[in-house]
């Protein structure tokens, strides 16, 4: 099975500092239910991707989210 064309460039996996990253990416990127992947379905539908957005489509908790840079 080939792995999902946004697997180099989805931000997610940036956030994720955990080994449990790869069980997602296994799954959804390289895997089976690649096609299910919430993050892909909205990129294809045009629609905006929330930075916290999992694959299964649940939110990151917000304790596992990186605090966004802003500018002063």
């Amino acid at each position: 099975m080939s792995e999902c064309e946004q697997l180099q460039q989805c931000p997610i996996w940036g956030s994720l500092n955990s080994h449990v990253k790869y069980v997602w990416i296994n799954n959804y990127c390289k895997g089976p239910r690649r096609e299910r992947c919430a993050r892909l379905q909205l990129l294809r539908a045009g629609k905006a991707v929330a930075a916290e957005l999992l694959p299964n489509g649940t939110l990151m908790p917000a304790r596992d989210v990186p605090a966004r840079q802003t500018s002063a």
